[in-house]
């Protein structure tokens, strides 16, 4: 029996470093499609403070992992009056997301 199933469309291949959001936990994406569909839901939490800051906890889809360890798929910034602070942290999960969220909206009120 032959595999007419012929080669894989450049949208089924796997995509190393690459993950989607389900349920707010990380999977390996394997369909470009799938990646482009979820792209608009990566924000975790915005949270607004007086001076024209905010602080911004989203998921960026690609692993910014640099070496061994868990992948880093979310991150927290601060924006000072359109700027970002030299200010990021990453971590791997939902819930660490959400308290490195928090820290980093401590750290701005201190700091503002």
């Amino acid at each position: 029996m032959t595999d007419n199933s012929g080669p894989k469309k450049y949208w089924e291949t796997s995509y190393p470093g690459w993950y989607i959001l389900k349920y707010r936990k990380p999977i390996r994406c394997t369909n470009i499609r799938k990646l482009h569909r979820t792209y608009e839901h990566i924000r975790v939490r915005r949270t607004y403070l007086p001076n024209n800051t905010f602080v911004s906890t989203v998921f960026l889809s690609l692993d910014h992992q640099d070496g061994n360890g868990p992948p880093l798929l979310f991150e927290t910034m601060i924006n000072v009056n359109g700027e970002f602070l030299d200010y990021q942290t990453r971590c791997s999960t939902w819930r660490e997301a959400l308290k490195m969220h928090w820290k980093a909206v401590e750290f701005a009120k201190d700091i503002i």
